[in-house]
């Protein structure tokens, strides 16, 4: 059992020289390359003043700012069509031509009797110079040229209904008929919705009802375009509030110019209530300590010291600094958790 004793005090021996000579490598490696071998690596960023949005989160709906559906608004048979699924069209331009040699006829009856009625009275008026007529006579057949000319209108109004037009500018949907059906009033022809604006529709709870105005932005986001923000501006607050779910209609309006938005799309939206300018950090860069918040100092010499700062509000990984720090003062904001007061810190500036 003795003659074990010398050989594990050997052992121990040789470990104990190889852990000196480790150590003096760090140690040595450490000074070679210009830093102290407790000297910490974390990342140091800048005290900025950055823009803080106070916001209302909301899920609106998207809607045309004008839309309707075109239809005829007579019993006839389709007999030629001017548009393509998806066409963009200005305002008058034609899209139907229905048939119409039915009132055309009518229209053309009604302008023979005006002509006959105006011929009557042209002749009145010549005896009426030699007082052949009397005047209730003149006044009679002028009476009778009126009602004729008011007819002839309403047949020529009659017969503009069998021209369908494009009541404004904008985007026409899927064509649902074809040459030769047969249309009544309601019928729908096709859509046709101005997409250069959009409006977005939604309700916020009444108690945020001294906060909201018209003028203020709203910025939206949607599935169909990840990582896109829309801005847009409120135009309307509803003057009534609804009894039963307490909230408020609010109305925005955001510039579709290039068309992305579409009628009928779902979009999340933050209402700014308020835009200001305040000292802000990143969130990671807080130090709490026994309800305390601090965060690490680098002086000129790259000693981190610990400093206290009092916090305000908070955005998602940034928060706001309402005292302790200065505009363009460096901080640690990674790899503080292995800081102390007074540690050497070897830096990796955030640009």
């Amino acid at each position: 059992m003795s003659r074990f004793i010398p050989v594990t005090i050997l052992i121990m021996a040789l470990l104990g020289i190889a852990g000196h000579q480790v150590y003096e490598h760090y140690f040595n490696h450490g000074a070679t390359s210009g830093r102290s071998a407790y000297q910490v690596l974390v990342e140091i960023d800048q005290v900025r003043r950055d823009e803080f949005l106070e916001t209302l989160e909301a899920l609106g709906t998207a809607s045309a700012r004008d839309a309707v559906d075109i239809s005829a608004s007579v019993t006839a048979t389709i007999s030629q069509i001017h548009f393509n699924d998806g066409e963009r069209v200005e305002a008058g331009d034609l899209l139907v031509q229905l048939e119409a040699s039915g009132q055309q006829g009518i229209v053309k009856e009604e302008m023979v009797k005006l002509q006959d009625e105006q011929r009557q009275l042209d002749h009145y008026k010549k005896l009426a110079r030699t007082n052949s007529i009397s005047q209730t006579q003149l006044d009679e057949q002028q009476a009778r040229v009126d009602i004729q000319k008011a007819t002839l209108k309403a047949a020529q109004g009659e017969l503009d209904h069998f021209t369908i037009t494009a009541p404004f500018s904008g985007t026409l949907g899927v064509r649902r008929v074809s040459v030769g059906a047969l249309v009544k009033p309601g019928t729908v022809i096709t859509t046709l919705d101005d997409l250069s604006v959009i409006n977005v529709d939604f309700t916020i709870p009444e108690t945020f009802l001294q906060s909201v105005e018209k003028g203020l932005t709203i910025l939206c986001k949607t599935d169909a375009w990840p990582g896109e923000v829309f801005e847009g501006v409120v135009t309307h607050i509803d003057s009534r509030v609804n009894p039963v779910t307490r909230a408020l209609a609010v109305r925005a309006r955001l510039d579709n110019q290039q068309g992305r938005l579409r009628p009928g799309m779902l979009l999340s939206l933050d209402l700014i209530r308020n835009r200001t300018l305040s000292l802000m950090i990143p969130e990671k860069a807080l130090a709490p300590m026994k309800g305390e918040q601090y965060v690490f100092v680098p002086d000129e010499n790259n000693i981190a010291h610990r400093r206290a700062v009092r916090i305000g509000r908070r955005l998602p990984g940034k928060v706001e600094i309402l005292a302790g720090l200065q505009e363009g003062e460096s901080i640690v904001v990674e790899g503080g958790y292995r800081l102390q007061e007074g540690v050497p810190v070897v830096s990796n500036v955030k640009p």
